[in-house]
């Protein structure tokens, strides 16, 4: 016997409102469905519905609820009011246009009431061309319906006017008993007609911790398969689901499942590259990262939890690049991820610093360790606002050829961070005591610009770091004392870049 469900009072009043008003024009019958459903069987509170309509378009429907809305709105206002539910007001129903030639004009509807986001669609049959993962739709009967979404738990409806469970696939409640997802046909079809069903149950059976159904994974393990994710699906939609599942409670799972089906490079890689890196080691890289993420001493210092949490995970997932040159891994990354500017900064970041990262962690970490508050704290700066994120991504790289050791240096890194009073942004923070202004009067340069002046600066920074609490004027009189080293330094810069140009015109010449 079919489970029931109990529904909160503002969905009682929502299917109350809807039932009536599809009374006012038979036959059609209403069913919540999909994932609303899904979430109520699991306790999980969901406040999206998709109302499936039997014999109109969503486009239709809006328009007539909305009238009927008008004339009997009160008394549904009433009893709202009487159970301490708001959000009583019907907007103006927004309807979302689909592609005429793709759906026959079957358009969704878009509302909102008593708090509830809702989603008018018509049942609906799809026709899938064999090289596009839009179909043609068309109305359908609840089975047909059914049968075309992408997981068995994902086509359960619940039918507003008997109040019941209607499992038209005969699995979908058995698979939600036993934890499985699996597709409602043959999943090679399924997937062959939309590869990014492949996405989607990997993001849900991470999210929900359920199983793939072999049968499934079989499928997704197919080359044809994994060319048609690369070839039919737009890298904005691979995004979002990867983002989905790694921003989720189990990112581990959607990851090793990725990999384990092949799909590393379908995901990752640049489509149009033909080598990319191995993904080997990521099994064990994955498992690190937990181990880190666990660990409070490192996530804390590196400040991990202050950022989306699937940023660790994507730099997880791109150590395969760690060796390549960085504008290769940028490319992979806005290619094969369609990353922001900020993600790709990040990798190339972290690629271009990690042997830096890995030595002065290992200076710092050792027991006669002499290394300086500012070179430390100048190190920081270099590496900017990211920088607890690119020593995740180096101690990543130095656990995949040795599992043990890094850990306790990068712990004592990170504790003696904290005992000079570096941790987290502290050094980005510091402010100059000796400004830019100051720094030109003292070498007398006037208003004119260039490498000294940074130098001085950058030096002025770094004696701060090492003189915490020395005073102003001591700091002038050190940018004294070196203002010949300063000129110099800056003279022997732009000989040598005066240098290269001549080099460059004699060999034009």
């Amino acid at each position: 016997m079919a489970p029931t469900l109990s529904l909160d009072p503002p969905e009682k009043l929502l299917k109350d409102c809807l039932a009536d008003c599809a009374q006012t024009i038979p036959p059609l019958q209403i069913r919540f469905a999909g994932g609303w459903v899904r979430d109520k069987l699991l306790g999980i509170q969901s406040n999206d519905i998709d109302a499936a309509l039997s014999t109109l378009s969503g486009k239709d429907f809006g328009k007539i609820f909305q009238k009927f809305y008008e004339q009997h709105g009160a008394k549904y206002k009433e009893t709202a009011r009487d159970l301490g539910i708001g959000n009583t007001e019907l907007n103006k129903i927004v309807l979302v246009e689909e592609d005429a030639e793709k759906s026959k004009h079957l358009a969704v509807a878009k509302m909102k009431l008593f708090g509830l986001e809702v989603d008018l669609v018509n049942l609906r049959t799809e026709v899938y061309a064999s090289d596009s993962r839009t179909p043609v739709v068309q109305m359908g009967t609840a089975e047909e319906d059914a049968l075309r979404r992408d997981a068995t738990i994902n086509a359960l409806f619940y039918n507003i006017h008997t109040e019941q469970l209607e499992d038209f696939t005969g699995k979908g409640l058995d698979d939600m008993k036993n934890k499985l997802m699996r597709t409602p046909l043959d999943p090679y079809q399924t997937f062959r007609d939309d590869p990014l069903r492949v996405l989607r149950l990997i993001r849900f059976a991470a999210r929900l911790d359920y199983n793939i159904d072999p049968a499934a994974q079989m499928a997704m393990k197919s080359p044809e398969i994994h060319q048609a994710l690369k070839l039919k699906i737009s890298r904005e939609r691979v995004r979002a689901e990867i983002t989905k599942a790694l921003d989720g409670p189990r990112p581990a799972k959607a990851l090793l499942y990725i990999h384990d089906l092949g799909l590393f490079s379908s995901c990752f890689a640049d489509p149009a590259e033909s080598n990319p890196p191995s993904p080997q080691n990521l099994p064990e890289t994955y498992s690190h990262l937990g181990e880190i993420l666990a660990n409070d001493p490192l996530n804390q210092g590196l400040q991990l939890h202050q950022d989306s949490a699937a940023v660790p995970w994507l730099l997880a997932a791109y150590t395969p690049w760690a060796s390549s040159k960085p504008e290769d891994a940028a490319l992979a990354i806005k290619e094969g991820m369609k990353a922001t500017v900020r993600e790709a900064k990040l990798l190339t970041s972290a690629i271009t610093n990690r042997r830096a990262i890995s030595a002065l962690v290992s200076q710092v970490s050792t027991p006669d360790n002499t290394t300086t508050r500012g070179t430390i704290g100048m190190s920081l700066r270099r590496w900017g606002a990211s920088w607890g994120h690119q020593v995740l991504f180096a101690l990543l790289c130095e656990l995949q050829t040795d599992p043990a050791a890094p850990l306790r240096r990068y712990e004592a890194f990170l504790h003696r961070l904290g005992e000079l009073g570096l941790d987290g942004t502290k050094a980005l923070d510091e402010k100059h005591v000796v400004d830019g202004r100051k720094i030109k009067e003292i070498l007398a340069r006037g208003d004119k610009g260039g490498p000294a002046n940074k130098f001085a600066a950058d030096l002025v920074m770094e004696w701060q770091f090492d003189h915490p609490r020395a005073q102003v004027e001591e700091c002038e009189e050190m940018v004294r004392r070196r203002r010949d080293e300063i000129l110099g330094c800056e003279a022997r810069m732009l000989e040598g870049k005066g240098g290269v140009a001549a080099r460059k015109r004699s060999l034009e010449e």
